[in-house]
């Protein structure tokens, strides 16, 4: 605790039942964003998948499977509330670089409407099920 970790109690997309964890998010990352991505990188390295992980300009995972790359970006909502045209430059990127292989997770799924109006969206309880299916279909 004395070096910044912080302990929580939280669902992994791997199970069903909350377990406590010592995490020390990097310095721009809320908690809930750092866990889901950390979550779904250890999810897809579990499956035997490539993950690259970015803090910036990039989706905060990008994974290939048959030389084709699939994004993921995290999103908690701040950006939608402070910084809009950010969030509209980042779709656009995510459009001309990946098609339609990238989605939004959202770690809270009250705000899975509002970002389906923006992209393809998903909240932490289907992530892993559409991972699966994206892995099955590749």
């Amino acid at each position: 605790m004395k070096l910044g970790y912080k302990l929580i109690n939280k669902k992994s997309i791997n199970s069903n039942k909350k377990w406590k964890y010592f995490i020390k998010p990097r310095s721009n990352e809320s908690i809930p964003h750092f866990f889901l991505i950390y979550d779904i990188q250890k999810f897809l390295k579990e499956q035997k998948i490539k993950v690259e992980l970015y803090q910036t300009l990039k989706p905060d995972l990008i994974f290939t499977l048959k030389n084709k790359k699939y994004a993921i970006e995290v999103e908690t909502g701040s950006l939608l509330k402070t910084n809009r045209k950010a969030l509209t430059n980042k779709i656009e990127n995510l459009n001309k670089t990946y098609g339609k292989n990238w989605i939004f997770v959202v770690t809270n799924r009250k705000l899975a409407a509002t970002y389906a109006k923006l992209g393809p969206t998903t909240d932490i309880r289907y992530i892993k099920n559409i991972l699966l299916k994206i892995i099955k279909n590749s």
